[in-house]
């Protein structure tokens, strides 16, 4: 199930947010740059407007980062000095050793910052860190190199109907900004005692093999998630969150921080779930995305009838509706209201199961048309499917409905020639999945 969200409140009940958290953001970061080479220090500050704690903040985070010494060779120097005039690589050593010295520990904390997703994240995706930098330094408007549209498409960031090079950016960076700065948000925006969904979780075989085999995306690590079931909606064992300039995170039930199986609900099956709506938050279209994200539940019940609703709201009057039709069946309720409760219900679950055979129906000629008329791998026409909109699946099942001669060639060459928000997308699908097509252009 997915969510959007146009802000997040601060929790008001919160105590002055303490500099700890922005030391254990510079040490991940710290950490990051000995593996890699390569300074993301700017994420700290990046689009910092838009981040309640750090604009409100910003004078408070600025005189620490003056005040604050560290010890290099004999003399004190600020950390702020230290980072404006580049003397990072000559002097990182020292500054873990401050900062670890200041929080009061020692090579556990960095052994448990190591662990961390963001480090995590960085580590995996060995190219990852260099790419970021490099994405932050184009200027507006410049191209995003083909290889690293590539390579960023792997990791499951789809270029959707994205319209410019720098809302792709933008939304990248805030994604990877959101992972190092979690707890600090959780603290900040979040009540109750809830836990982060560790990395192991992430990067279980049932959650990865899926997504690389079905869709193509790999060491996927790059949305943050948390164990919190207050806000859940009733009918929901878990959620994607997108909000408005902080990115998407997962919530999923806390009963699952411990166990992986809890009833009907599967821990791995619905991190697989909340990923794919993750994945596909750029593609913008809703229309088959419940199609996607139940296709790799383990539960053919599942698979074949839980798309029948579209996002939260949808979900809940089902529920309620349904609750009503239940109970309306007591002793103590007339006959008559019996009867009626049931009406709507029956109402929606055919108009459901009537709008869920037809989209099913739409996926599957869409499907058939790339595997039985062009030839492809179903694998393939898998990761292809995944990467379109709603009116291009329409189109390749219409293709396929009226039995055209209108090839995957033909198509290709269309879409390469249309703006960027259509062609960018085509031109990493043809790359990764149709590499005798990389010249169709030029035809």
């Amino acid at each position: 199930m997915k969510i959007k969200q146009q802000a997040l409140v601060p929790n008001v009940d919160r105590s002055e947010e303490d500099l700890d958290l922005m030391r254990i953001e510079i040490l991940k970061l710290l950490i990051v740059y000995v593996k890699s080479k390569t300074s993301l220090l700017f994420l700290l500050f990046k689009d910092e407007y838009q981040d309640d704690y750090y604009y409100k903040n910003k004078n408070r985070i600025f005189k620490w980062l003056n005040n604050f010494k560290v010890d290099v060779q004999g003399r004190k120097e600020s950390l702020n000095t230290i980072l404006n005039n580049n003397w990072l690589e000559l002097n990182v050593k020292f500054i873990v050793n401050s900062l670890v010295e200041s929080l009061g520990g020692g090579v556990d904390i960095l052994t448990t910052l190591e662990k961390s997703q963001f480090v995590q994240l960085m580590t995996i995706n060995k190219e990852l860190p260099t790419i970021i930098k490099y994405l932050n330094e184009l200027k507006d408007g410049q191209p995003i190199p083909k290889e690293i549209l590539i390579y960023l498409d792997k990791c499951g960031f789809i270029w959707g109907k994205t319209k410019t090079y720098h809302e792709y950016i933008s939304f990248i960076i805030k994604q990877i900004r959101l992972v190092l700065k979690c707890e600090s948000y959780r603290k900040i925006y979040l009540k109750g005692k809830n836990e982060f969904i560790p990395v192991e979780h992430f990067q279980n075989a049932e959650v990865t093999q899926p997504l690389k085999e079905k869709f193509g995306i790999q060491n996927c690590l790059w949305i943050p998630g948390i164990y919190e079931s207050n806000s859940l909606p009733l009918t929901s064992g878990g959620i994607s969150i997108s909000v408005k300039g902080f990115g998407v995170f997962i919530q999923l039930h806390s009963l699952l921080k411990d166990k992986q199986i809890y009833y009907s609900l599967d821990r791995n099956e619905l991190i697989l779930h909340e990923i794919i709506h993750a994945c596909r938050e750029c593609v913008g279209s809703e229309m088959f995305e419940e199609e996607f994200a139940y296709s790799l539940s383990p539960s053919r019940l599942r698979k074949l009838l839980s798309p029948i609703t579209r996002g939260s709201s949808e979900s809940l009057l089902f529920y309620l509706i349904s609750i009503i039709s239940i109970t309306s069946d007591l002793p103590s309720f007339p006959r008559w209201f019996a009867r009626v409760s049931k009406i709507p219900f029956i109402i929606l679950t055919l108009i459901g199961l009537f709008r869920l055979m037809r989209s099913k129906q739409y996926l599957n000629g869409a499907f058939n048309y790339l595997t039985v008329k062009q030839n492809i791998s179903p694998s393939t026409a898998s990761c292809i499917l995944f990467r379109l909109t709603d009116d291009e699946i329409l189109m390749l099942f219409n293709l396929f409905k009226q039995n055209s001669n209108t090839g995957i060639r033909e198509i290709v060459s269309r879409k390469l020639e249309q703006g960027i928000d259509i062609n960018q997308r085509w031109s990493v699908i043809v790359d990764r999945f149709l590499p005798s097509f990389q010249n169709v252009s030029k035809l």
